[in-house]
């Protein structure tokens, strides 16, 4: 896949490019924080977040934090820039992670706390509920308020360093642990530049971001790409949008925001329950870009999000699509901004054998786009690692300057070093774990490699099987969907578990419903499902940063640990298939 030629000089690190802005243009406005989701509740100039840094850095440098992780479990808003920028200051590896205390979240923790290095923990606040509860005696716990009002004047910058890391980023775990992607100042700088170079972000744009800081486009796209170009971000607490939507709608209208990404649930749910009355007055004509990533991007769920909003000012050109993943730091690929969104409708049967046949009804997939900046895409043999004919599907692999340095070590070394990614291949191409393909020189992603449903020797992609269901289930709004592989008797079948919301569980036919998707299915795909689930509000299990994982899902139905609400339909009609030997079902 040829990319756009490289970039160069090589790009200002992030800590330079902000000590230059703090001291050019120290009156800008860096960070607002919308405390309730809607209401202004702390503003933070360039200058005042330089201050507050310095003060942080110089509180870790004493700590002796330099060189080592700093675990920082900060709400999206003003109190996690002002932390994390801290860390970049005092030579600290920043480590962000969920905010809210949950199972979920303290078993991140836990995996977190086993690699070695980490001496401090940053939180808002401490005591009952705070996500350092039960935290190992080692790890000093730190209020964020008590380090940004320390004197800064014992702070000296640390040395200028491409290769030091600056944060530890841990995947979202969607089909296996998570795992922790050391990313190095320069791989940083050199993300950032290709946003830069895609996307063009203007000096006088304003960012809007509810996403969590934990998540690569939350903390990479969200705070630190507009940080470093120097405009105004908005952050939002991520639950406040989850709960109601509008809410994020609404900041992009009053802040006249231009830039502002989310995955496609959330394009979703701004459809789906965001009603009439919630939209009165808002005025989008302000948004330029729309990022649509994190999960795959579905076609019809774009195409609705702006038939919806197009009264409100929203131009069909600001969704876009872009492909991106935490061991690149972010982005990779994506169009010329302001370009729109371009699809693909290929056969479904076709694309099942690993083929791609364009075709008038079919699957309707969307282009990702093309590299920038030093970065490269190629599609290959999983098994060969050879670079496959046009046309066909494979595995999606990269390379470029904003790759990880590698996994964070865990051998408990003093001196925090990262280790090259295992499965990386020539000229430094590593895996995605993606399949897909190219066309008209734009990616393609398909699916996870690992999501893939093999029956009777054809693949089958969740994300193709959801959508199906999704349109089979109304007029019952889903707040999810999840395709799957299970077990059956030894055998493999497909299973699909669908998730409503609590008013409509009481309401619906919950069976009825079960047994339309399943036909639907059944129709569209030439596969019978062998299990329909429905669950009701929060059963889907999900990654915190929201992502379906669908190996949890067949973990919950083969040990019995769905939600009782659950409604199970089994069809001896399923189509079965014998379960493949190890190594075996992948395309």
């Amino acid at each position: 896949m040829t990319a756009p030629p490289p970039t160069a000089p090589r790009p200002a690190l992030l800590v330079d490019r902000l000590r230059r802005l703090a001291r050019e243009q120290g009156e800008r406005t860096a960070v607002v924080e919308l405390g309730d989701g809607e209401t202004e509740s702390l503003r933070l100039t360039f200058a005042e977040l330089d201050r507050r840094a310095r003060a942080v850095g110089a509180a870790l440098t004493a700590a002796g934090a330099a060189g080592r992780a700093v675990l920082i479990a900060i709400e999206n808003g003003a109190a996690f820039v002002t932390a994390f920028v801290g860390c970049l200051y005092a030579g600290a590896a920043a480590v962000p992670l969920p905010a809210v205390a949950s199972a979920r979240t303290r078993e991140r923790l836990a995996a977190v706390v086993a690699a070695p290095g980490p001496c401090a923990m940053i939180v808002e606040r401490t005591g009952a509920r705070s996500p350092a509860e039960g935290l190992d005696a080692a790890v000093a716990v730190i209020e964020i308020a008590a380090l940004a009002e320390e004197d800064d004047t014992g702070w000296t910058p640390p040395a200028s360093d491409p290769d030091r890391i600056a944060f530890v980023q841990y995947s979202s775990g969607s089909t296996a642990a998570p795992r922790g992607f050391a990313i190095s100042h320069g791989a940083l700088a050199a993300n950032q530049a290709m946003m830069q170079a895609a996307i063009g972000h203007d000096p006088e744009w304003r960012s809007v971001s509810w996403l969590p800081p934990h998540h690569d486009m939350g903390l990479v796209g969200g705070i630190l790409q507009p940080l470093s170009d120097g405009i105004m971000t908005v952050l939002l607490p991520t639950l406040r949008v989850i709960q109601k939507p509008v809410r994020w709608l609404r900041a992009i209208s009053a802040w006249r925001g231009s830039v502002s990404t989310g995955p496609t649930f959330m394009y979703e749910a701004c459809v789906s329950r965001v009603t009439a009355a919630d939209r009165e007055g808002l005025d989008l004509s302000s948004w330029r870009v729309a990022c649509c990533g994190a999960e795959p991007v579905d076609a019809a769920v774009i195409d609705q999000f702006v038939g919806a909003y197009a009264p409100y000012g929203l131009s069909a050109a600001t969704p876009y699509p872009c492909y991106g993943l935490a061991e690149a730091t972010l982005f990779v690929t994506g169009g010329a901004g302001g370009s729109g969104v371009r699809t693909v409708t290929v056969d479904r049967a076709e694309l099942g054998r690993g083929r791609v046949r364009h075709a008038a009804d079919g699957v309707r997939l969307v282009a990702c786009g093309v590299p920038w900046a030093g970065a490269a895409v190629r599609i290959v043999d999983p098994a060969s690692g050879l670079e496959v004919p046009a046309g066909t599907v494979g595995d999606i692999r990269i390379a470029g300057p904003s790759l990880t340095a590698g996994l964070w070590r865990a051998d408990g070394a003093p001196r925090p070093i990262a280790e090259r990614l295992h499965g990386a291949g020539e000229a430094g191409f590593i895996q995605t774990g993606d399949l897909g393909f190219i066309d008209d020189g734009m990616l393609v992603p398909v699916t996870r490699r690992d999501d893939v449903i093999v029956i009777r020797g054809v693949n089958h992609h969740p994300e193709d099987i959801e959508r199906t269901a999704s349109e089979a289930a109304a007029p019952v709004p889903l707040l999810g969907a999840a395709a799957f592989a299970i077990g059956q008797s030894g055998r493999t079948g497909l299973g699909i578990a669908l998730e409503i919301a609590r008013a409509e569980a009481r309401a619906a036919d919950l069976p009825a419903l079960a047994r339309r998707v399943g036909d639907r299915v059944a129709a569209a795909h030439g596969l019978r499902p062998a299990a329909v689930i429905v669950l009701r509000e929060g059963g889907l299990p999900r990654t915190t940063s929201g992502k379906v994982r669908r190996h949890r899902c067949r973990a919950g139905l083969d040990d019995g640990t769905w939600p009782a609400a659950a409604t199970v339909l089994l069809d001896d009609r399923a189509d079965l298939t014998p379960a493949p030997e190890p190594g075996n079902g992948r395309p």
